[in-house]
């Protein structure tokens, strides 16, 4: 059953239909033209920014924000402390472009920072991010380990020119790790110079069917594990140099990392993966002068 909020109407009912099932948690909504701050944490609310529904969500209980097409301009990093919430764009398609999109390039700052939560979802977004900073940064200020069960899927990242611009970052500190995580159907574009598409820290997480563009400039890796991190897997993504060019498409330093099926239009093979952990693989990877 898909859901949606009549518009003009600040909150309504969720209905329920013999047969079917109704997601855990509560449901917000956001409209930036048609929707109010301050509403009730109730299902059905329908806040104007992300921020305001975020803040009534509560950690653990499954809450879900739908956000309706248009822009959202941010004038603060989009802080998310709390587990086991979802984010979901409305029209469009992630991937190739949302309905929605996050304006972020004028912050000093991260567009979305996840700080010591689990099972955060993020779905069909477009974020612009801001210079020297990552559309999506997971933190961990604890010393037990968080950031399980991450989802963040259908998006397409903006990434700005700056040599510390990243699309994902994870692992930028020594426990910020996600774990047992899934990334798919990422479509990111480094505009010029760039740190890294993503950044990949932790254990048993998965990147797959997902696109990291050089589109310009010189970036560092489309994708950058983390050394001495345990296990993930890497398939069928693509590396593309379009303007500009990746020094590595895959730098991978982590222990028992499978790269599978990943294509690359970069000339020789040596510059595309590169694996100096222990126990690395990769099966039936090309780039345009064959097989690696």
């Amino acid at each position: 059953m898909i859901i949606t909020a009549p518009n003009g109407m600040t909150r309504f009912d969720i209905p329920s239909v013999a047969g079917t099932k109704r997601p855990k948690g509560r449901i917000f909504f956001v409209d930036s033209a048609l929707g109010s701050d301050g509403q009730p944490a109730e299902s059905g609310s329908v806040f104007k920014t992300i921020a305001a529904a975020l803040a009534v969500c509560a950690t653990g209980n499954a809450d879900t924000i739908y956000v309706y097409p248009g822009t959202y301009t941010f004038t603060a990093t989009l802080a998310i402390t709390i587990s086991n919430v979802s984010i979901i764009g409305l029209g469009g398609k992630g991937m190739v472009g949302s309905g929605v999109t996050i304006e972020a390039a004028a912050l000093a700052g991260h567009a979305i920072t996840i700080t010591d939560a689990d099972k955060v979802e993020i779905s069909n977004i477009t974020i612009h991010g801001a210079a020297g900073y990552a559309c999506i940064k997971y933190v961990d200020t604890s010393a037990t380990a968080n950031g399980f069960g991450m989802y963040w899927h259908n998006l397409k990242l903006n990434v700005p020119s700056n040599a510390a611009s990243y699309g994902i970052l994870t692992g930028s500190d020594a426990n910020d790790d996600i774990n047992d995580s899934l990334i798919e159907n990422v479509n990111i574009i480094c505009a010029a110079t760039a740190a890294a598409g993503i950044l990949l820290s932790g254990t048993r997480n998965v990147v797959k069917n997902s696109i990291v563009w050089a589109d310009g400039g010189t970036v560092t890796a489309g994708i950058l594990t983390v050394a001495n991190k345990m296990g993930a897997l890497i398939d069928n993504c693509r590396f593309m140099e379009k303007g500009g060019t990746f020094t590595l498409g895959i730098n991978d330093p982590a222990n028992y990392t499978e790269i599978c099926n990943c294509i690359s239009n970069m000339g020789t093979a040596a510059n595309f993966i590169t694996q100096s952990g222990t126990g690395g693989t990769n099966h039936a990877c090309q780039v345009a002068s064959g097989t690696v």
